[in-house]
């Protein structure tokens, strides 16, 4: 018990923290991504469709609620430009074996319902086509731009974190059985899963040409 007990309570420093593992840009995979114009708008195309694992493909297919999070940050040799977020979420009926996908583009929503295959559906999250990252004014130079693509599948979100912190910071009330554990708490699932993080780094870019 009083290992267990440390072994929480240092997860929960973590989690308090927000503490996410680092991943340097020499350990990022290489990614092959279109960068063009479409009027006053630079956008980017790629596909990362094959980084979804298998167990998180399992995970849909056995009727868990699954998430993944793509952020697509542009980059040029002084740093940062622009980051967006594409925020998808799986369910699947176990008795209909049909499947519902929510796709989150900032502001822009898009529903699929009554998919039949999950390499189809994951193909709808994970193959970005021709989305808008950043207006022609931002793009000063010709060289230089990098797209870094994270991905990450079944993130903790932050309301996840607090939900954490409250469960640690009480963690006599109601005397919660010994056998619901702190992830139990945290995933709302008896099972647990990682936090899969992976990282896309394209070569250089070019800028696009925009029309005159």
């Amino acid at each position: 018990m009083k290992r267990e007990a440390q072994f929480i309570s240092i997860l929960c420093c973590v989690f308090s923290l927000g503490i996410t593992p680092a991943i340097a840009d020499d350990d990022a995979e290489l990614l092959k991504a279109t960068f063009a114009a479409t009027k006053d708008m630079a956008h980017v195309s790629f596909d990362i469709s094959e980084a979804f694992t298998t167990s998180f493909q399992n995970q849909i297919k056995n009727g868990l609620v699954r998430k993944a999070h793509i952020q697509i940050e542009l980059q040029d040799n002084f740093g940062s430009i622009r980051t967006i977020i594409r925020k998808c979420t799986f369910k699947k009926d176990v008795w209909d074996e049909q499947l519902q996908i929510l796709i989150r583009d900032g502001a822009r929503q898009r529903l699929f319902q009554n998919q039949r295959l999950i390499a189809e559906s994951i193909k709808l999250c994970g193959n970005v086509k021709n989305i808008p990252l950043a207006h022609k004014h931002l793009l000063r130079a010709t060289l230089g731009y990098r797209l870094r693509v994270t991905l990450k599948l079944n993130p903790v979100s932050e309301e996840e974190r607090r939900r954490a912190r409250r469960f640690m910071s009480n963690p006599n009330t109601q005397r919660r059985s010994s056998t619901r554990s702190f992830f139990d708490v945290l995933f709302g699932v008896k099972q647990t899963y990682p936090d899969d993080t992976f990282v896309f780094l394209t070569d250089e870019l070019r800028r696009p040409v925009f029309e005159q």
